[in-house]
């Protein structure tokens, strides 16, 4: 609307008194002016967090502009609290956790949503667990009770568990021939070894079908008890009614001990090179190192770093693909965790040219560890990580989703809007000694999905030696973070 009722693009046509148009069209500008100016104010932003005498952190944001309410309800968990007896268990309990709660079965509860007109599941990831839910503005409050319901009362049904652990086993073993998830799985054994960080989040077949009513119930009573639970709701809301309604709801939940495992450190084991043989057309790459924690200092200019190495604009697109044809796709990626996460480039390219890829990708690393990278660079980075933050800061679900996890994480709930203002800092200096400090030859980790010889000639022209004996491994997908 905005862009549209602009006060110099109004026409305005009276029929008027003889005598009156000269004191119509002075009056009329300022009136219209006036009028659209009002209409065109955003909404007044109140926010405001509260903590609960239990523990529990409420955020909550008005925002009229748009009349629907965001909800998250998240704690600090997932993948990273797991040892590996429980693989997966944070992600079958994410799935469980709407399938019934108090008297409400599993189709009791998937009709309330459909009458409330909204949404309401759990989801899980390396670092995480929690409920995400979005309704209209006119059921909040019905929406929220049934949220409520779901943490403070699941039913975890036995009948709906053994499907939810069949189906999450389908799901694994149906991405058993992904080269990618293959290359990346590598990649996390051999950086991560012990630490939970290196299975997968979906869990392995064989913990999942271990994992029975009791064992579940306790694990969430352990990892995530309601009083160590920090909820964001967003939009079209009054401050103090969601206030006294979530007070209401969680207010009288006993504060409890919450036990969260210490995982075992990350230790770098000096540069290492693994391989898996899958007979597909392609062979799949992922050059990577131990990466930044989410309070890491260094933190953002590692993400201006990896958009100035990745993307269609970056360093790596430009030589592999555009320059040299090395690969048919390329990419970097920044992942950060609670602890230690990591930055990889992956790429796919024909077998025949897949030592020509790894040192082409080598050069260029050395080459930013050592030179830096350039003033346009840099802008060009800082626009594009700007420009793809505001759009996915749109919707009040991606709003509530930063609020929360920038608490649990104990970044503060209200930095994730000074991400422009953040990235606009980073300077030359500051990515030159991102790329010294992360992109270490002696930390490098490189993994390789690969057909075996393609041919004598692709055999001759590759570099790449054959372990032996041949690494084996179960290809499952990467989980959300």
């Amino acid at each position: 609307m905005r862009r549209y009722l602009r006060p110099d693009n109004a026409s305005v046509a009276a029929i008027l008194p003889k005598g009156s148009g000269r004191v119509f069209a002075r009056q009329a500008e300022t009136r219209v002016r006036r009028s659209l100016q009002a209409k065109a104010t955003k909404p007044a932003l109140v926010e405001k967090r509260v903590v609960l005498d239990n523990g529990v952190t409420l955020l909550v944001r008005r925002d009229p502009s748009v009349p629907v309410v965001a909800m998250r309800a998240v704690w600090r968990g997932g993948q990273r609290v797991e040892d590996p007896a429980q693989a997966g268990m944070s992600t079958l309990l994410a799935r469980m956790i709407t399938r019934g709660c108090g008297k409400l079965d599993s189709t009791q509860v998937a009709d309330r949503i459909d009458r409330l007109g909204g949404s309401l599941a759990g989801v899980a990831g390396r670092n995480s667990f929690g409920v995400a839910a979005e309704w209209l503005a006119r059921t909040w409050q019905p929406g929220l009770d049934l949220l409520a319901d779901c943490v403070l009362a699941p039913t975890l049904p036995p009948a709906d568990l053994a499907r939810e652990r069949r189906l999450l086993v389908e799901e694994q073993q149906s991405t058993a021939d992904s080269a990618t998830h293959a290359a990346f799985r590598l990649f996390s054994e051999a950086l991560y070894k012990d630490h939970p960080y290196a299975r997968d989040v979906l869990g392995t077949p064989e913990a999942i079908a271990a994992i029975e009513r009791p064992t579940l119930v306790a694990f969430y009573r352990d990892r995530y008890p309601t009083s160590a639970m920090t909820l964001a709701i967003v939009g079209d809301v009054e401050i103090d009614e969601v206030i006294a309604k979530v007070k209401a709801r969680f207010g009288r939940v006993p504060k409890t001990k919450r036990t969260e495992p210490r995982a075992s450190a990350i230790a770098v084991g000096g540069p290492r090179e693994v391989f898996h043989y899958l007979e597909r057309a392609q062979a799949h790459l992922v050059v990577g190192f131990p990466g930044a924690t989410v309070n890491a200092p260094d933190r953002f200019a590692a993400e201006v770093l990896v958009a100035i190495l990745g993307g269609q604009s970056g360093r790596l697109f430009a030589e592999l693909r555009e320059k040299h044809a090395l690969a048919y796709r390329v990419s970097a990626h920044s992942v950060e965790g609670v602890d230690a996460g990591f930055i990889a480039v992956y790429l796919s390219c024909a077998p025949d040219k897949l030592a020509a890829a790894v040192e082409a990708v080598r050069v260029q690393l050395d080459r930013v560890r050592r030179d830096g990278v350039t003033p346009a660079e840099l802008e060009r980075a800082r626009s594009y990580l700007i420009g793809s933050h505001d759009i996915a800061i749109q919707r009040r679900a991606a709003v509530a989703n930063a609020m929360a996890y920038h608490e649990a994480y104990g970044l503060g709930w209200q930095t994730w809007s000074k991400y422009a203002d953040t990235i606009r800092a980073v300077t030359p200096s500051d990515v030159a000694a991102a790329a010294q400090h992360y992109l270490r030859a002696d930390a490098m980790i490189t993994a390789t999905v690969r057909p075996r010889t393609a041919s004598p000639a692709a055999d001759k022209k590759s570099k790449i030696k054959r372990p032996a004996p041949v690494r084996r491994m179960t290809v499952r997908p990467r989980g959300t973070v």
